[in-house]
């Protein structure tokens, strides 16, 4: 195997604006450099060590990594990772390896840097957290490449993800773009019912109803030269679906109570996480309204498949304020970063390895814990009350296979023991060796029923 730096091969070049096999640094002994990326491209080989200028900000220096620590080779149209007799080990997804195939989202540990081979865009760089829509990721490029085409027309949208993944974000992200100089309004259409959300999205005139005192218009009328945001548009009921139809159609409101319709100027973005087909098959959406609000379609993937940006939104949300911010993601230009603020290690293993049922919105609530519970420190940890807020995620979702293996198979004491005497019973260095993240190890002495501290000394 060639281990130069960098090696060509005979292989076409990508044309610009398609993506490549390549590595995004999550990590290396902290977060500054987050979201740096490397492309494979026509590369036959890639040595992975200290001091090797691997991406664009230099050689890492990380000092648990060894000078040649592994390699990447191109192989049988893929590539293939190899520990070159590292001291402190090379991991794919938690687990300690000698030589082995990757797949797309595989999390490679070498030393205290975290790596994810994933498709990486081989167009020019751009910022990646200049928005709302933080990540490096090729599928949030491709995201806003979507938004940026429809943005400056006034064609209906229709947002697709998982619950927390980030559609009222990038609903307000479209609507920057546009240049419409009206307000951006959202409302969730499963948390009304009835008068209540025709009122709220339509109007109504005084005595339309019960408790009516006095005239209101509606977000139709209110999002002037604006745009209205409808969540969970799935969850309204028929004679709502029937009346947004209209209002799509013919430019027009309604008001509950009028008998005259007035016109209005405002672009609709809709979503929902449902799967669509679905509603529409099961008539809970009329087909006629989901054709004229998917005139343009766009889906958020899940975290958890574009693990490469977990680097960069955790920054970002460090970067805030305060703790108790609850907006998923926040442009770059309203962050006040916390001199030094960082993870740890571990605190970033575990976070690679969680299954995120809640996306974003679950990774801003781990990391708001992590900084409750810790006030005052510079580097965060994975303290127990983490642990918990982890593991409470994990439990809303128990269909998501965890995006990596948090243990390797069961060992024995005759296994563990010698490890954690080698180690004086440092648990965080046991883990390691084991190819275990901490919590993991945890676990594991506790169910087998050994004190680590009988080892310290």
């Amino acid at each position: 195997m060639t281990t130069s730096t960098l090696t060509d091969s005979d292989r076409p070049e990508a044309p610009p604006g398609a993506t490549t096999p390549g590595l995004t640094l999550l990590y290396s002994q902290g977060l500054a450099r987050a979201g740096e990326q490397v492309a494979l491209g026509r590369r036959a080989a890639l040595l992975l060590g200290r001091d090797e200028p691997l991406f664009p900000g230099g050689a890492l220096r990380d000092p648990r990594m060894s000078g040649r620590h592994a390699a990447l080779a191109a192989a049988s149209g893929g590539w293939t990772l190899v520990d070159r007799g590292s001291k402190n080990g090379t991991f794919v997804n938690g687990k300690r390896v000698v030589e082995h195939a990757l797949a797309p989202g595989d999390l490679l540990r070498v030393g205290s840097t975290f790596l994810v081979f994933a498709p990486v865009s081989t167009g020019p760089a751009r910022p990646h957290d200049s928005d709302g829509l933080v990540g490096v990721s090729a599928a949030m490029a491709a995201v806003r490449d979507s938004a940026a085409l429809v943005a400056s027309t006034d064609q209906t949208v229709l947002l697709l993800g998982e619950s927390g993944s980030g559609k009222e974000v990038l609903a307000a992200e479209v609507h920057r773009r546009s240049g419409r100089p009206g307000p951006f309004l959202a409302v969730n259409c499963a948390s009304l019912r009835g008068e209540l959300l025709e009122s709220e999205l339509f109007g109504h005139i005084r005595g339309a109803f019960t408790g009516a005192q006095r005239a209101h218009d509606g977000l139709f009328l209110r999002a002037a030269q604006g745009t209205v945001f409808l969540d969970e548009v799935g969850e309204l009921d028929e004679a709502a679906q029937a009346r947004l139809l209209r209002v799509l159609e013919a430019r027009t409101v309604r008001p509950v109570g009028a008998s005259v319709e007035v016109p209005i100027d405002a672009r609709v973005i809709a979503a929902t996480n449902r799967e669509v087909a679905e509603l529409v098959r099961q008539k809970r959406l009329r087909a006629d309204l989901y054709a004229r609000l998917a005139r343009w379609t766009i889906t958020l993937p899940p975290l958890r498949e574009r693990r490469e940006d977990l680097g960069v939104l955790v920054r970002a949300l460090l970067a805030r304020r305060a703790p108790g911010r609850t907006q998923a993601v926040a442009p770059a230009s309203t962050l006040d970063a916390p001199p030094g603020l960082d993870l740890s290690a571990e605190l970033m293993a575990a976070l690679c390895e969680h299954p995120w049922p809640l996306n974003v919105r679950g990774l801003v609530n781990v990391i708001e814990a992590a900084r409750i519970a810790q006030p005052g420190v510079t580097r965060l940890e994975l303290v127990p009350h983490v642990v918990s807020a982890l593991a409470a995620q994990a439990d809303l979702a128990p269909d998501v296979a965890p995006a990596v293996p948090s243990e390797a198979p069961p060992r024995g004491p005759d296994e563990l023991v010698p490890v954690l005497e080698r180690h004086r019973g440092n648990v965080a260095a046991a883990a390691r060796e084991l190819g275990l993240t901490r919590q993991s190890l945890y676990r594991l002495i506790e169910r087998l029923g050994i004190d680590p501290e009988r080892y310290r000394g």
